[in-house]
């Protein structure tokens, strides 16, 4: 196993911890589908490209490179797809012509496979990181037409949306992480090409997947609709981390030691996991507190203040730290928690009543406006 096999495999948990986030979202509408379809389309890739790369034999890695390239031609329609919703644009009128080509160049490589033809692979290239393809005229004018037509437009999508999605926060960074991941991917051209290269897109795809998930957990967590489903997207995420860190080991830091790699490689997926688990709690807590902040607003006719405090209330702040924190006298914070029981809890009892028992049913109140 060389060290391009952990990449591309790398790739291969980042794409499925991709698929899992899209597949669990709330809503569902063709964006969401289409962005499952994409992540999977990617993970079979470079799945069959680990192991093509890592094939012991040419025929092995003629094999998996068959059907590599299946997921190599529905890579770039799906993608422009892809790009068309999160865009808010209707599918390319130019979409069925894109499919049925995409659908022929297909059909043509396994005649070429199974005949052995080399009309469009001139071979299955040697390289001392594994094996690769090295294109044929034909390939070259396939492929191109495939890169010159869904690419170009794909990114114009994105650069200039017509309508963003509501469910989709930080758009520009979304739409510039997908970018450059396409124009990394791209860099697998130049091996495929006949120069002497490293495969470096499954070193972007590997990376750039992996931002994109860390950028989409941070802003729509939220609309997950079973938690599990979001720690085990960052349980693929975190592998996705430590297998490429062991891949650059198995390279640069400990070429001759696979125990070394693989300590390694466990210690910063674990690492990973904990800091992620670690941050989108806290982060849950802090979108909790808004949420509820708003709702005592909006629902409870609370003022600014009163909100503020049952927010203290709720983090288990004491009386004389909240009154410190908003800075008011002790007169006043009274004033205002009488004014929070009259429109949360609907307090009933004799104001005389020990003011600890109130502060107990509002507490309990909050907790239960948080669930």
């Amino acid at each position: 196993m060389n060290f391009t096999f952990y990449i591309a495999l790398s790739s291969v948990f980042a794409h499925l911890g991709l698929a899992f986030f899209y597949s669990k979202l709330k809503t569902k509408n063709r964006f969401v589908r289409t962005s499952v379809l994409l992540n999977l389309i990617a993970a079979f890739l470079n799945g069959f490209a680990a192991l093509m790369l890592s094939a012991s034999s040419e025929g092995d890695a003629w094999l998996y490179f068959h059907f590599m390239r299946h997921f190599v031609f529905l890579l770039p329609p799906v993608f422009l797809v892809f790009c068309a919703f999160l865009a808010g644009y209707q599918i390319p009128k130019t979409l069925i012509s894109v499919f049925i080509y995409t659908c022929a160049s297909i059909a043509l490589f396994n005649f070429t496979f199974f005949y052995k033809v080399n009309w469009l692979i001139l071979e299955l290239k040697k390289f001392s990181w594994g094996y690769f393809p090295v294109a044929n005229g034909g390939a070259k004018v396939l492929l191109g037409l495939q890169v010159l037509v869904n690419i170009p437009l794909g990114i114009y999508f994105l650069i200039w949306p017509q309508k963003r999605l509501r469910f989709v926060r930080e758009y520009r960074m979304l739409a510039i992480l997908y970018v450059l991941w396409w124009v990394g991917i791209l860099l697998n051209l130049f091996p495929f090409l006949g120069l002497k290269s490293l495969p470096l897109g499954f070193v972007a795809d590997a990376t750039f997947a992996v931002l994109i998930s860390a950028h989409l957990h941070k802003y729509s967590f939220l609309r997950i609709r079973h938690k599990t489903w979001f720690n085990i997207s960052g349980i693929f995420s975190s592998l996705a981390i430590g297998i490429f860190i062991s891949g650059i080991g198995m390279e640069f830091l400990f070429p001759k030691s696979w125990l070394a790699n693989g300590i390694v490689g466990i210690i910063t997926s674990s690492l990973t996991l904990i800091s992620y688990q670690a941050y989108f709690e806290n982060r849950s807590k802090l979108v909790k507190l808004k949420s509820i902040f708003n709702l005592l607003r909006s629902e409870y006719n609370l003022t600014k203040t009163e909100a503020s405090i049952c927010d203290l209330l709720f983090q288990e702040q004491s009386r004389k730290s909240i009154k410190t924190l908003l800075q008011i006298s002790d007169g006043t914070f009274r004033n205002h928690l009488s004014h929070i029981y009259e429109k949360t809890i609907s307090i009933t009892e004799n104001l005389d009543l020990v003011q600890k028992d109130k502060l107990q049913r509002l507490t309990i109140f909050l907790n239960n406006l948080s669930n």
